[in-house]
């Protein structure tokens, strides 16, 4: 069900340029060899993450804004105005702005936009953002088998076991569990296994140590665990994804074409996907701002009439 294109766009990209995934991948680790031996930046394949998890990231972009970021306020309603929105926040708070970015999920925006694009607002509700369930478990080394000795492990959904799979986070990140500890950040829910959503977080907790018991050889309880659950988690970009994409952007462009959307259920899911993606944005706002301010100029001296 899933778009090759949409969701998996670099692969294919290899495939249509190259002929095949194989000739692709040739010819990519030959560009990135000659990148190094020009010394010129080539991003590696390792996993990074921070010491004091992924909210690091967003705290700090937070604090180096300051004052001119405010965080926390729930937008309940968005209003286009002669010049410019309105937007009004769970508090009452009204701020006025003369353009938006919406970089909430498909759900979310859906909700959001009814008033301002239903067109928009009716294709942005048909991308499913299934729930899904972190389980984080932490255990004592020796309760353990396994050796712990990789990234992780997913389970095929043909094994018809309800868990989608569990990072082994000590093994690949440090400082994540105390020693002779390890932590397993675990996954259940998704598209396949909506039962979650009739689950409380210690039958979620349960159901993660029973599939994983046989395949790691755990023994005994979890000494730690934490749940997460997120209500619209990973949007699928199914057959026709950038179809409705691509149409949810024309709606958009005529209904408030002083809105603009960066999230994850267009051009990428992941956190360097939606890093890159907001990077584009900004170079195209700054390219945008500058032909505005030559413009003015040309403008001031000229006059409009000859522009």
């Amino acid at each position: 069900k899933i778009s090759t294109q949409a969701a998996f766009h670099r692969i294919w990209l290899l495939e249509r340029d190259h002929g095949s995934l194989f000739k692709g991948m040739m010819a990519r680790a030959k560009a990135r060899k000659a990148d190094r031996a020009a010394g010129r930046f080539v991003a590696g394949n390792e996993m990074i993450s921070f010491r004091h998890g992924m909210s690091s990231l967003t705290s700090a972009l937070a604090k180096q804004l300051g004052t001119s970021v405010t965080t926390g306020r729930q937008v309940t309603e968005i209003k286009r105005l002669e010049q410019g929105w309105q937007i009004t926040a769970a508090t009452g708070q009204r701020i006025h702005a003369k353009k938006l970015i919406v970089t909430l999920d498909a759900p979310d925006a859906s909700q959001l936009l009814a008033q301002v694009s239903p067109a928009a607002s009716d294709l942005l509700s048909t991308i499913q953002s299934p729930k899904l369930a972190v389980v984080a478990l932490g255990f004592k080394r020796d309760q353990i088998q396994h050796p712990l000795d990789g990234f992780g492990c997913l389970i095929p959904r043909s094994l018809g076991i309800p868990t989608l799979g569990a990072i082994f986070s000590s093994s690949i990140f440090p400082n994540r569990a105390p020693q002779d500890h390890v932590l397993l950040s675990c996954f259940l829910g998704g598209v396949q296994y909506p039962q979650i959503n009739h689950l409380s977080t210690d039958e979620m907790v349960a159901q993660v140590v029973k599939d994983l018991r046989p395949l790691l050889g755990i023994e005994g309880e979890p000494v730690f665990m934490q749940v997460k659950v997120w209500d619209h988690a990973i949007a699928q970009y199914c057959l026709g994804h950038l179809d409705t994409v691509a149409a949810i952007r024309r709606n958009l462009a005529q209904d408030a074409p002083d809105l603009v959307t960066r999230a994850n259920w267009h051009e990428g899911i992941s956190i360097p996907d939606v890093i890159a993606n907001a990077q584009r944005f900004a170079q195209q706002e700054q390219i945008l701002r500058q032909l505005d301010h030559n413009i003015g100029q040309t403008s001031h001296h000229k006059g409009l009439e000859t522009l």
